[in-house]
């Protein structure tokens, strides 16, 4: 059985809300306002948590590391997650079958740290 990453449950999610705003007439010519549109409505449907405040944090269903960085204090940005945690991130991403981390791939239940 494979898992699903986080990034993966909500471009799922994302591309449910594009293809109903299509089917209801409701899209825009411009895709970059349906993309924005669409995680609007993700982001309302599926809410994270409020900031993170610890020094480690557990990846959960739906998480991205840009929206783990947009909950922690100003400063920190998802490249800087990513670089951080990467030697738990690749670790992570050979128990599952890849070769090494991808910021695009993270799973629920990791714990990765977000301090310095």
């Amino acid at each position: 059985m494979t898992q699903t990453t986080s990034n993966e449950l909500r471009y799922a999610r994302k591309h449910a809300v594009l293809k109903a705003l299509r089917e209801h007439g409701l899209d825009t010519d411009d895709g970059s306002k349906n993309d924005d549109i669409a995680n609007v409505v993700v982001d309302a449907l599926f809410p994270s948590a409020g900031p993170i405040t610890g020094a480690e944090y557990t990846i959960q269903a739906g998480d991205t590391l840009r929206g783990i960085a947009a909950r922690l204090p100003a400063g920190i940005d998802w490249t800087w997650l990513f670089k951080r945690n990467r030697e738990v991130l690749t670790k992570a991403a050979k128990e599952r079958g890849f070769r090494e981390a991808d910021w695009n791939k993270i799973w629920p239940g990791t714990t990765i740290r977000v301090t310095a």
